[in-house]
């Protein structure tokens, strides 16, 4: 017969279809119990010995069965915090479950509770069938935890005795079970310790627990490992002290915002901790305030280290800029940072490439191994590292192409580096399984000036430069401009006069003029001042108005002042004329007065000629004399301590003539010819001239006056007092060599 139960409060109906006119009903009502309350678990204790817990219940029950004559007692556990229970020790009947969740008010009150089924006739008699249940609850600290339940037939009658011993028995299970309940608390609160522990010394992260002023209070071990300090060492720092003193401001701020926050969202934050073990650590910080309970808030940051990051973007960026054979920038780098310097290149600041093109580097790659061709490359870039200075930027550019930027060389010395490199790896040796090879290459260059200036053009006149080099044999340089390429007259840009002129000079294609200079006096020395003139490819003489220009522009002119120095020293050697009847006016430049190198060697070539010394004249411009003046004067003193003369050139162009002109020991002033082109009729000039003659004359140096067109003006400035006179109406310049018995 099938029972449905539903319950009320404390009370439990029950209902069951009719059947010879009874009913079965289950009733639930408090167990008898003694007042006071008679319980004592504690003679259930020495069950305690047990090893195993089921074991002790086994025990537990066998000695209550002693006490109270039952047919069955269980153990029942509650399932959390519901009104369900689940048996946990005992046997289930055979005819029916114990109906333990029924008695859950009564149970929470920490009631014993009887339930016990009954049949009903229609006059409302009861009459006892079926089973009765003793229900006790287990009380673990204070919570309703499980019940013991006794089981016995609905004719036997619970005595107050029966239920106090099993009020005993769930009081010492309840006892038990808070006992194992604190003892779990006890092991997961030491497995919790030991994994904090694990976390703490062995998480490969660093960590940190800061206060609320943000004072170190707690730290991971790994952390003090990798800043190389002790807890110790830092208990009691606000956090702000571990970093750079250019992240700390920002990085308070950062501590400020995040206790501020009512949110607590994490706020990451870059910085630098400094620590024991040599330059400060980049790490990102992942900042979050968090509130704890009856106390104040604490800070967690946990600091990402950014070493390994930062090393990989060198390495990437190292890998993005330099080729990894030679350890040299490459051609993209090269190019980036060429591109950086024209930017800040001065309107009369030159910039050089010089391009390196290995010669048989194909034979050696492929007769060999391919590892030695990137030994070898690697040794050639060494090679370059070695013969540029330090400022020199030098890249491969190509599988045996370099090429090396100059900033603001001169053409000597860029013609000393070309040569330097080609020697030096012509000299060079490489050896690879008993073999040896010998080295070359082909080395351009070009200089490039004014703006607009780039990369690419820069490498690719550089490349075309060692191209010709390849083809003639000679290092060549070439020149470039972006707006010097107007045409001239003959169709040529000042930059084609450049190359021009290295060509001129590397095969001879400067000639010697002299033009006298007529004393109007009664010194019978012939003085004459040597000129030059270049030939063109046809033979025909170009006027120094073509070329000058350029060679002052791009610096090559104290090379020709080198060449005209020799030359005219090689004429006088040949010349059997007697030294005190002939003397010849060299010109020197602005550059070649700034050439310490050149003054030097002019003046060793002089002490070691002193009878061609005493045929010599330097002549100076007044503006490169006032603008390097302790440098020309200590040169004049030089050549007259060699028997040689000095002009001064073009004076009265410059602003400090007369101031400047007291300390230099000069032997002839030159007037420039502004003021005797139109001597004859203009009074100022005259004025200017009678002047300048005084003055001269007071210092006891004599004068010559240049650009005399005709004899009438030369016979008026001799009345004037002037000592010679020069220009095409006194005689046109004429080829040294072609009149030698004339000079």
């Amino acid at each position: 017969m099938a029972t449905v139960f539903s319950m009320s409060g404390s009370t439990l109906k029950a209902s069951a279809p009719d059947k010879e006119r009874l009913r079965t009903v289950t009733s639930i009502e408090k167990a008898p119990t003694y007042s006071p309350a008679v319980l004592s678990s504690e003679r259930f204790h020495h069950t305690l010995a047990y090893e195993s817990a089921e074991t002790w219940l086994d025990a537990a029950i066998e000695a209550f069965r002693t006490e109270v004559a039952c047919d069955r007692v269980s153990i029942w556990q509650r399932i959390g915090m519901s009104a369900q229970f689940e048996m946990l020790h005992g046997q289930a009947s055979d005819t029916a479950s114990p109906p333990v969740s029924r008695a859950i008010d009564t149970l929470c009150e920490g009631e014993p509770t009887l339930i016990r089924q009954q049949q009903v006739d229609e006059d409302g008699t009861r009459y006892d069938t079926g089973d009765a249940w003793l229900i006790v609850p287990v009380l673990a600290r204070g919570e309703l935890r499980g019940a013991v339940c006794v089981e016995r037939s609905a004719d036997a009658r619970y005595q107050p005795g029966d239920v106090e011993s099993a009020r005993a028995l769930a009081g010492a299970i309840g006892e038990i079970w808070s006992r194992k309940r604190i003892n779990e608390l006890e092991e997961g609160l030491m497995l919790s310790l030991a994994r904090y522990r694990l976390l703490h010394e062995h998480f490969p992260g660093m960590v940190f627990l800061l206060d609320s002023e943000g004072r170190i209070v707690s730290m991971s071990l790994f952390a003090a490992r990798r800043l190389g300090v002790s807890f110790a060492e830092v208990a009691g720092y606000t956090f702000d002290q571990l970093c750079d003193c250019e992240s700390a401001e920002d990085l308070r701020t950062a501590l400020r915002s995040s206790q501020g926050s009512q949110t607590n969202e994490t706020i990451q934050y870059e910085a630098y901790l400094r620590g024991k073990k040599g330059t400060p650590l980049p790490v990102v910080l992942s900042i979050r305030t968090h509130e704890m309970p009856q106390s104040d808030p604490v800070t967690l940051i946990a600091a990402e280290d950014l070493s390994r990051l930062r090393k990989a973007e060198r390495q990437l960026h190292r890998r993005d800029r330099i080729d990894p054979v030679t350890g040299l920038l490459n051609r993209w780098e090269f190019e980036r940072q060429i591109a950086d310097t024209l930017l800040e290149l001065g309107d009369d600041e030159t910039c050089s490439v010089i391009y390196v093109n290995l010669d048989h580097f194909k034979v050696i790659n492929e007769s060999t191994r391919h590892e030695a061709g990137d030994r070898y490359l690697k040794q050639i870039g060494s090679v370059l590292r070695d013969t540029l200075d330090e400022t020199a930027l030098i890249s491969r550019i190509g599988a045996d192409h370099f090429a090396c930027y100059l900033r603001d060389r001169s053409d000597a010395e860029i013609k000393a580096s070309m040569s330097k490199i080609a020697r030096t790896i012509r000299s060079y040796r490489f050896s690879v399984d008993h073999h040896i090879f010998r080295c070359g290459a082909s080395v351009g260059a070009v200089t490039g000036f004014g703006p607009d200036l780039t990369a690419n053009d820069l490498l690719a006149r550089a490349e075309r430069a060692c191209e010709r080099t390849r083809e003639s044999g000679d290092p060549f340089l070439d020149y470039w401009s972006p707006h010097t390429q107007n045409a001239g007259e003959d169709g040529d840009s000042e930059v084609d006069w450049v190359a021009r002129l290295h060509d001129a000079l590397r095969y001879g294609r400067f000639r010697l003029y002299a033009q006298p200079i007529e004393s109007v006096g009664p010194d019978r020395l012939r003085h004459y001042e040597i000129l030059v003139r270049m030939l063109a490819g046809d033979g025909t003489v170009i006027p120094p108005g073509k070329f000058l220009p350029a060679a002052e522009r791009f610096g090559l002119s104290d090379e020709l002042d080198r060449w005209v120095f020799h030359e005219t020293l090689a004429f006088l050697k040949s010349q059997q004329a007697d030294a005190s009847q002939c003397q010849y006016s060299v010109n020197l430049s602005g550059k070649s007065l700034a050439n310490r190198e050149f003054l030097d060697e002019v003046v060793a070539t002089l002490q070691r000629n002193p009878l061609l010394a005493r045929r010599l004249c330097f002549e100076i411009t007044e503006s490169s004399a006032i603008g390097r003046f302790d440098v020309a004067s200590a040169f004049i003193g030089e050549v007259h301590a060699c028997g040689a003369r000095v002009a001064l050139d073009d004076f009265g162009s410059g602003m400090s003539s007369f101031g400047y002109l007291k300390k230099l020991t000069i032997d002839y002033l030159k007037i420039d010819g502004m003021f005797i082109r139109d001597l004859l009729g203009d009074a100022s000039n005259q004025a200017i001239v009678k002047t300048i003659v005084s003055m001269a004359q007071a210092f006891n140096v004599e004068t010559v006056a240049e650009f005399v067109e005709d004899r009438n003006v030369a016979e008026h400035l001799a009345s004037m007092g002037v000592d010679y006179v020069q220009g095409f109406g006194i005689g046109k310049p004429q080829p040294l060599s072609a009149n030698e018995d004339r000079f």
